[in-house]
């Protein structure tokens, strides 16, 4: 009888029991639930807050890269361009210019060096220099390593040396499946975009880490996201830029200097044959402007680091690749979009074969 009195309340504590862990394996789940929902619009807050006022604090000032602290009547500091002529490179030129930056540009046409010199001369202040060196990156030879790198010796006792900007890049003509790629374009392609930068940033470092203070800017593309496919070369060497950045941003933090992989989409340029400039593809001098106002933040690479995707148009679509869709979705979304490309470039050459022919 007694058994029995006992065995209805041992029952219920047990359904209790039962019930109260039920409970908090439910109150777990729900709040790692709302903790993983939480982190998308957290994320876009972050990633919004970057190009406002807020986030200005937190932005490395390129003021205290240009003053020339050894020799404050002296010109100020050098920013070494390369592929300073159109685009993005020339922008950075006019802006680093502005931002009272001496200008060491490197770049292949000897009279556009000497064209954009005039222009910049006649903006830049009084006290500042400018210095330009012709040399093809694309086929350089030692002796032309070597003399760029005197010519930058020179530069440094003039004044130190604290920006590196790498941007000269080369891609494919157009969309074209690795095979039937030509080799001289992919040995021009790995010149241009990983040979130069590791060879500028050899010359360049040595001039920076006695400072301890120095910015090397390594302007990448969202190939390296997602990579390529039909332009796979361009988007390998973009990918070798992208870890070789945060190699060596993590090698050269403790000694002052800032390394960031700029994360690029389209701009409008010569390089990307888009002429018209709209939101999500700016002019060169908007995205120049909006990576210079951002630099030492993500904006849309959060998490990632020492990339920074410092326009707002561009950190809005990083931030959905990296949330939505699996990487083979973007990748076979990559391949259908350059076989499209390649048909409408196709369709040109024909055209244009054709009213050759009927003229």
């Amino acid at each position: 009888m007694l058994s029995n009195l006992l065995q209805v309340p041992l029952g219920w504590l047990r359904t209790e029991a039962r019930s109260e862990t039920s409970a908090w394996i439910i109150l777990s789940l729900t709040f790692l639930g709302f903790i993983t929902l939480a982190k998308y619009p957290i994320s876009l807050i972050r990633l919004l807050l970057t190009f406002t006022p807020l986030s200005k604090p937190f932005r490395l000032q390129l003021s205290s890269l240009s003053k020339n602290k050894l020799n404050k009547d002296g010109p100020s500091n050098w920013a070494v361009i390369t592929g300073p002529t159109g685009g993005i490179g020339k922008e950075f030129a006019l802006q680093l210019s502005k931002a009272g930056f001496s200008l060491f540009l490197i770049g292949r046409n000897p009279s556009k060096l000497t064209t954009l010199e005039n222009e910049l001369k006649s903006t830049m202040k009084s006290s500042n220099q400018i210095k330009s060196h012709p040399i093809d990156l694309e086929n350089a030879s030692e002796s032309d390593w070597s003399s760029l790198q005197e010519a930058l010796s020179s530069a440094a006792k003039i004044a130190p040396i604290s920006v590196l900007i790498n941007n000269a890049g080369l891609s494919h003509a157009s969309p074209v499946e690795f095979e039937s790629t030509p080799l001289d374009e992919l040995k021009s392609i790995t010149a241009v975009n990983v040979i130069a930068p590791v060879r500028l940033t050899k010359m360049t470092l040595p001039f920076m880490l006695p400072q301890k203070a120095g910015l090397i800017l390594n302007v990448g593309s969202f190939s390296a996201l997602v990579p390529t496919p039909m332009l796979a070369t361009y988007a390998g060497s973009k990918g070798f830029l992208y870890t070789w950045s945060q190699a060596l941003g993590t090698e050269l933090k403790p000694k002052g200097i800032h390394v960031r992989l700029l994360n690029t989409y389209f701009v409008a340029s010569e390089m990307s044959k888009i002429r018209k400039s709209s939101f999500m593809i700016p002019s060169p001098k908007t995205y120049v402007k909006s990576v210079l106002d951002t630099i030492g933040l993500q904006g849309g690479a959060i998490g990632k680091a020492y990339i920074s995707t410092g326009y707002l148009a561009h950190a809005l679509v990083q931030w959905f690749v990296d949330r939505f869709g699996t990487e083979n979705f973007w990748l076979q979304y990559n391949l259908n979009l350059q076989r499209s490309i390649a048909r409408r470039v196709e369709l040109k050459r024909i055209r244009m074969e054709k009213s050759k022919k009927d003229q």
